[in-house]
């Protein structure tokens, strides 16, 4: 049964690639890869002729021209990608990386086909043998694998769409063999049902190749290279040689006589693997192989792209708890591979260490004045300190002692910023050598220049934070001055009001409930400034209706004709009292310094969609509406003669801490409207005093 599956598989192997071949050569394409496809879809299908006509007969020259015909099969494949990665790397691949490439591949097949001749000849074969056969032919698949993933992931997306479908079809042969012979070299002899599918599994390679023949002419000739994807195809190229070698030597173990075969083999494997885990995360050797490759494979030492965006990165990752300091030396230092930095910065007439990892103790302290300093503000440049030189060339520059003998010192990089020097830059040794060149000097410096506007940045954003506490406090305690004022004007009037109603009782209890609120506001005030910073402000539930008929019974004893129009319901607010009364008082005091003691002024109060309206309105001369607009609310701008042009500001500034607005309506002669708008506490409250009539406010100035 599996004989029967085996010959149609590979029949229809054999059909599909010569129809491939056929199509590919009365095809009118002309392209340079057309003669390289059509060979290997030839040789394709005469392999898979070959495995056909093998399960006819026990001849053993026929089964010995199968393994030579797949070998020739594979390399055809090995050479088409190989030959469109030549032209697009030819200016930049080293001949001797690529004679070892084509060296590796050239033993696994020759000793594939020594072994497999010796097998022919002799008819005996040991399972060492033939289990490195499988491990050389699992060299060849990876080696076409890394082939068709470097061709596919190094192409642009126009180029992508042309070199697409041979990456497709390739890579189902090569993939196919992988799993195959891995499977083999596990178990010693290859599956026949997996070997019976084979033949349907590589048919489907077919059409890929046809439609990749139609796109060749758009196949590129320069495809971009990636820094990244070559180092990683190196590493894993360089991990699978390691790991194929390794299991070698731990076959070669196994054959050991007695219990110590089996034993030794597993002890050496996972020393192997542990071993390779630990040189694939070395930084020293992930160094050196990025240097290897930029030396070997790219005209340029750097993917300046690459290295940028890494560089803005890291200096400009705010999540991170690093300061910028730390992220500006850090991220100079992964440039070069350097394993450590400091970096100095201007602090009280000295620059001081303001940054420093994996640099120890003992670095100085420079003066301003420091000759070493002022030679890097006037001839910046990357200075090497084993040697003296600056980007290169000799340089006469005054290096301090303690930095000179500093034993992890290598490069300093001076920081400047609108012609100034802002910082300096120290980098420690790298992991490897490094040849230093232009490139490393100029990307440094360029780097330098970005960070050190970074570090600007910052440090005036520090300086406008603090900025910003100072004007927060002067704020207050301008706050606190009117507040004061207010209180005294309050106080005086009383005074002034005491000559005339002395006798009375009620005035009395007035008098005595407003010098005592006055005591307990300046008391509160007193501590506020003492602390630097505002109270905090207490939201609590309150009535405005009984605040605003204490606050009218204290305002009626300084203004005579005071009218009040106040709900007798209960209106329900959340939020600060003191603050709300702070609010109205510095209203009414502006409405009587406008009219005067005889004046008239109103106190109203109603609710209306869902607000709580507090109008103090007076007849006084009233405001333009450019004076509204720029004047008004603007701190420090007044027209009283003994004003602080504090409290509209404050006033407005206090409504919206409640959460509500303030709508200013005024005309010259006139007279002005202050209205006050506060949400509710409660929906109860707004049905209950929707619903009581409360007076709406009267329009005084149209």
């Amino acid at each position: 049964m599996i004989n029967a599956v085996i010959f149609i598989s590979y029949a229809v192997a054999a059909i599909a690639f010569l129809a491939a071949a056929g199509l590919l050569a009365v095809s009118r394409a002309q392209h340079r890869y057309k003669a390289l496809m059509l060979a290997a879809s030839v040789m394709t299908g005469v392999w898979a002729l070959a495995v056909v006509a093998s399960g006819l007969t026990t001849a053993k020259p026929l089964r010995m021209s199968v393994v030579v015909l797949e070998q020739l099969r594979s390399l055809a494949w090995i050479a088409v990608l190989g030959f469109v990665l030549f032209i697009a790397y030819r200016k930049r691949v080293e001949k001797t990386v690529v004679a070892l490439m084509a060296g590796a591949v050239v033993a696994a097949t020759g000793y594939v086909l020594a072994v497999a001749a010796y097998g022919a000849l002799t008819g005996e074969l040991s399972e060492l043998a033939a289990r490195l056969s499988f491990i050389a032919r699992i060299v060849l698949a990876v080696v076409g694998l890394l082939l068709v993933e470097n061709l596919f992931r190094n192409s642009g997306a126009e180029a992508r769409w042309a070199v697409k479908n041979l990456c497709f079809g390739a890579g189902v042969l090569f993939i196919f063999d992988f799993y195959i012979y891995a499977e083999a070299a596990l178990f010693g002899v290859i599956d026949a049902q997996t070997y019976a599918a084979r033949g349907f599994i590589d048919s489907l390679a077919a059409p890929f190749i046809v439609l990749a023949a139609g796109r060749a002419e758009s196949w590129p000739i320069d495809l971009h290279v990636s820094r990244q994807m070559v180092f990683r195809s190196a590493t894993l190229l360089a991990a699978g040689c390691y790991l194929i070698v390794m299991s070698m030597v731990g076959f070669s173990l196994r054959a050991l006589d007695g219990a110590w075969g089996t034993v030794t083999q597993a002890v050496f494997l996972t020393s192997a693997a542990l071993l390779l885990m630990v040189i694939l995360s070395s930084g020293k050797v992930q160094a050196r192989g990025r240097a290897f490759i930029s030396r070997n494979f790219f005209s340029y030492k750097y993917d300046y792209r690459k290295e940028w965006l890494q560089f803005i990165a890291a200096v400009s990752d705010s999540s991170s708890e690093l300061k910028m300091p730390d992220r500006v030396i850090r991220a100079l230092a992964n440039i070069v591979e350097s394993t450590g930095g400091a970096l100095w910065m201007p602090r009280d007439g000295v620059f001081r260490v303001a940054a420093s990892f994996n640099m120890g103790n003992g670095l100085p302290v420079f003066a301003n004045d420091d000759p070493f300093v002022e030679a890097l503000g006037i001839a910046p440049g990357v200075l090497a300190l084993e040697t003296g030189e600056v980007d290169g060339a000799p340089a006469a520059i005054p290096v301090p002692q303690g930095l000179r003998e500093h034993n992890r010192s290598w490069l300093v990089l001076p920081l400047l910023h609108a012609g100034g020097l802002i910082g300096i830059a120290l980098l420690a040794q790298p992991r490897t050598d490094v040849q230093l060149s232009w490139e490393d000097f100029e990307l440094l410096k360029t780097a330098g220049r970005q960070a050190a506007s970074y570090i600007a940045e910052d440090e005036a954003a520090q300086s406008l934070a603090r900025l910003r506490r100072f004007e927060d406090f002067n704020r207050h305690f301008a706050f606190v001055v009117h507040d004061i004022k207010n209180l005294a004007g309050q106080m005086s009037l009383m005074v002034k009001n005491a000559e005339r109603y002395g006798d009375n009782p009620e005035f009395q209890k007035d008098m005595l409930r407003t010098v005592g609120h006055c005591s307990a506001r300046m008391r509160t005030l007193l501590e506020q400034i003492k602390s630097r910073t505002a109270a905090p402000a207490s939201k609590v539930a309150f009535d405005l209706t009984e605040r605003l008929s204490r606050l009218a019974r204290t305002w009626r004893l300084q203004i005579a004709r005071l009218r009040t129009d106040v709900p007798k319901e209960k209106i329900q607010l959340q939020g600060d009292p003191d603050k709300l009364d702070t609010v109205l008082n510095h209203l009414l005091q502006n409405a009587l310094d406008a009219t005067g003691a005889q004046g008239d002024i109103a106190l109203e109060a109603k609710i209306d969609q869902g607000q709580a309206v507090i109008c103090v309105s007076d007849d006084g001369p009233g405001m333009d509406r450019a004076f509204i607009e720029n004047k008004l609310f603007q701190p420090l701008t007044t027209v009283k003669a003994s004003g602080f042009g504090i409290g509209a500001f404050q006033t407005r500034q206090l409504i919206q801490e409640l959460g509500g607005q303030l709508d200013v309506e005024s005309e010259i002669g006139r007279g002005t409207r202050m209205i006050v708008r506060l949400p509710l506490s409660g929906a109860s409250e707004i049905t209950a005093a929707s619903e009581s009539g409360v007076p709406k406010l009267k329009v005084i100035n149209g």
